[in-house]
């Protein structure tokens, strides 16, 4: 009696503990609704708060590059979706690029070279998944990578603002409704907060953490539309929770630092440059309760072989944004601006979506690429040889770190990138600083 009863004591607690699972399917053809489950989520998203990511590019077969470079994120917390894309054209003779967001219950989108092409809606969720709504049927079955988030205790909030566009204008952002342990955000760069579109292809994707110094990082992709060869711009930053990449003098323009965390939300402070225009910044505010988080850089090695990140904890969940940049916060308007990546983790699974654009090219060589490795960037012309190509595979998270083993990098010099880590709970210290310190 006295084991039967431990067993079940152990059982109740931990039926509604803190997990995240990432997983990857082939969107439904035509529309309607699709089921997304994990196999190693333990938290029923009928009876406790969820938040969920997707990320998506025009790959429809593992690790088989196709054509057109299209990269696209959405969060949703199940009440409101947004979600953020660009896309580039491949084979065109005259570059043709565009970008679009959504803005109130699509959880993910795709352009078309015209416009939105087409779009999924949260639906429910379920005790082991999410229910998605295919509204507007997609070109093809792409694969689309989800990671989910669940907790009794969890806190999550998605949205979306107009941001101000002078340089140190702040942008308090008051509709969180509590103080987050971290944020995750995306912008297209648009006028707009609601549906819209038009070219060119223009990306920034970020993270921040409410670690008392507001560390961030994120990446931003360009590449320029009407051009009669291809103008590809990149950024990788540690500075910002969004830089935007252009075809401005130093390939940036206009950046997002976020700030000022309280019970309400938290701040944008526009940075670097001047945007034309206000623009819509989407987001995904997290609060973690006791869970660990970090923003990290992370700088590829020029051998290949095992290599390990520093974290300061035992994660649960890896994030990794890339561009092909040899350095934070210098814009890149060569070949080096040719890529750009997102990839997730956890113990049990891995996905990356990335994207190439061949610089310079006078008939377009872009197209997209997903795989089952946690980071994979080809030179910009698309190929993967020795010494020009990065592929990387978590093979599992240490007590303090990541452990990664290359297959394949870049010789010449390493690639810059932005992690982000969750861990499980925080010892008495709570949050980690990260490595950059962001007043």
């Amino acid at each position: 009696m006295i084991k039967t009863w431990l067993a079940l004591l152990l059982f109740v607690c931990n039926a509604y503990a803190f997990d995240i699972d990432v997983t990857r399917v082939a969107l439904r053809t035509g529309t309607g609704t699709q089921d997304i489950t994990f196999s190693n989520f333990s938290e029923d998203c009928t009876a406790v708060t969820c938040a969920a990511i997707f990320v998506l590019s025009t790959g429809v077969s593992d690790g088989t590059a196709a054509a057109d470079a299209m990269l696209g994120i959405g969060f949703t917390d199940g009440t409101t979706g947004v979600s953020f894309s660009s896309r580039s054209q491949d084979g065109a003779d005259t570059m043709n690029t565009f970008r679009g967001q959504r803005t109130t219950t699509e959880l993910i989108h795709t352009v078309t070279l015209a416009g939105l092409e087409g779009y999924a809606a949260f639906s429910a969720w379920l005790a082991n998944g999410i229910r998605i709504n295919v509204v507007d049927d997609f070109a093809a079955q792409y694969l689309l990578t989800v990671a989910i988030i669940g907790d009794s205790a969890l806190q999550a909030n998605v949205g979306i603002v107009s941001a101000l566009n002078t340089v140190d204008g702040v942008t308090d952002i008051t509709t969180v409704g509590f103080e987050a342990s971290l944020a995750l955000l995306a912008g297209t760069r648009l006028s707009s907060v609601g549906d819209s579109g038009t070219a060119p292809f223009l990306l920034s994707v970020g993270v921040a953490v409410n670690d008392g110094a507001s560390t961030q990082g994120s990446i931003g992709c360009y590449s320029g539309d009407g051009v009669s060869s291809a103008d590809v711009r990149a950024v990788t930053s540690s500075l910002y929770a969004l830089q935007y990449a252009h075809s401005d003098t130093d390939s940036r323009n206009g950046a997002f630092q976020v700030g000022q965390w309280d019970a309400s939300g938290f701040s944008l402070t526009e940075r670097n440059e001047a945007i034309s225009a206000p623009t819509g910044v989407g987001y995904l505010a997290l609060d973690i309760g006791t869970q660990e988080a970090a923003v990290l850089d992370v700088s590829t090695p020029t051998t290949i072989g095992s290599n390990t990140v520093s974290v300061g904890f035992e994660s649960v969940f890896g994030l990794l944004l890339g561009t092909l940049a040899r350095s934070y916060d210098v814009g890149e308007d060569d070949a080096d601006a040719g890529g750009c990546m997102i990839g997730v983790a956890t113990a049990d699974a891995q996905y990356v979506q990335t994207v190439h654009d061949d610089d310079l090219a006078s008939f377009a060589n872009a197209e997209s690429l997903s795989n089952d490795v946690f980071l994979q960037m080809e030179a910009d012309d698309g190929t993967c040889i020795a010494g020009s190509c990065l592929v990387g595979t978590l093979t599992g998270f240490g007590a303090t770190d990541w452990a990664l083993n290359y297959s394949s990098v870049f010789s010449d010099a390493s690639r810059r990138l932005i992690g982000l880590a969750i861990g499980a709970a925080a010892a008495p210290s709570g949050r980690r600083r990260g490595v950059h310190v962001i007043q």
